[in-house]
């Protein structure tokens, strides 16, 4: 009587099967540390207590939010307000990808079906192992039904887990240098507000906290005071400024700013630095322009796409540990 087929080969599937586990153990190994910085080791004890905290809220510990609580480490002198500032020059021909005025919850046509606009600007990096750094305004938190608040929740913390950070962009969207900010009474209390209150949106939303450590303000430099500075200095907060800015707002269907004219003024602005932080938004526009400048073979050869998070340890904690 002949012996099963499978018993008969079994030593050689049993080989076939480990070499295919091992070989895609590997894979996915590469394709996590293309989006996180290999030095971000989550074994710090301070680390489990939020660990838990964040389990008990239903969610995952991200390396993302490692990111953020190992910043709030850092050294910071209340004599000196700290960030990435728009006059750096020290990059190295890497850029870092910045989205402001989000999220943004409108749908738009998106490969087979629809997707939020954040969402594909999500898509577009996690497909190509890049993060972001999304400056949120607290104003867009706010919901209108369960539903809707299921998905703003779902878009944070997928936006988290992927190894992008969230910044702080003010709740309503003032310019701080300008209306009732300028009035010299109670400038100090007000400017705080804005940042306060979308932190509290955000952990309202996500059931956990999330330190919103990273600030840009409205307007970015123009927005930008020394009232405002001296609210981040007193919270230990880094201001993140930009060096090149992509216009992607001043975009109209009929206008001067359309898609191919957006990417070659990004294109004149990054090639002939050393590197920066580009501004961008969670626009429509925005996501075309992404998949754009991410796939232009001139940026490609010469600009590194980076997280903030090695611009900052590089800069901060590398002084921390003098």
């Amino acid at each position: 009587m002949k012996r099963p087929f499978w018993k008969k080969y079994k030593f050689t599937v049993f080989v076939l099967i480990l070499i295919f586990s091992v070989l895609t153990l590997n894979h996915y190994k590469h394709s996590v540390t293309l989006t996180q910085p290999s030095y971000r080791e989550l074994t710090d004890p301070f680390m489990d207590d939020r660990q838990k905290e964040i389990r008990e809220a239903g969610c995952l510990f991200s390396l993302s939010l490692g990111k953020i609580e190992r910043i709030c480490q850092y050294d910071y002198s209340p004599d000196k307000l700290q960030g990435i500032f728009w006059k750096e020059k020290e990059f190295n021909k890497r850029l870092v990808l910045t989205f402001d005025d989000g999220p943004n919850m409108s749908l738009m046509d998106w490969e087979n079906g629809q997707s939020s606009v954040t969402a594909a600007i999500l898509d577009t990096l996690s497909s190509r192992g890049l993060t972001g750094v999304f400056f949120i305004n607290g104003k867009n938190l706010e919901s209108g039904s369960a539903g809707e608040e299921k998905d703003l929740r779902d878009l944070l913390n997928r936006m988290i887990l992927e190894g992008n950070m969230i910044g702080n962009h003010s709740y309503h969207h003032y310019n701080l240098a300008r209306g009732i900010f300028s009035d010299g009474i109670e400038d100090y209390q007000d400017i705080k507000a804005e940042f306060d209150t979308t932190q509290a949106a955000l952990d309202r939303i996500l059931g956990y906290h999330y330190p919103l450590i990273l600030i840009r303000p409205p307007y970015a430099e123009p927005g930008r005071t020394d009232v405002l500075d001296h609210v981040l200095k007193d919270n230990g907060q880094y201001l993140i400024s930009l060096q090149f800015d992509s216009y992607d707002y001043a975009y109209t269907e009929e206008g001067y700013w359309q898609p191919d004219r957006l990417l070659s003024h990004v294109k004149k602005l990054i090639l002939p630095a050393q590197g920066g932080v580009l501004l961008m938004h969670d626009h429509e526009i925005s996501v075309s322009l992404l998949k754009n400048i991410l796939d232009d073979q001139d940026i490609r050869s010469c600009i590194e796409i980076v997280d903030m998070s090695e611009i900052l340890f590089e800069k901060y904690q590398n002084q921390s540990n003098k």
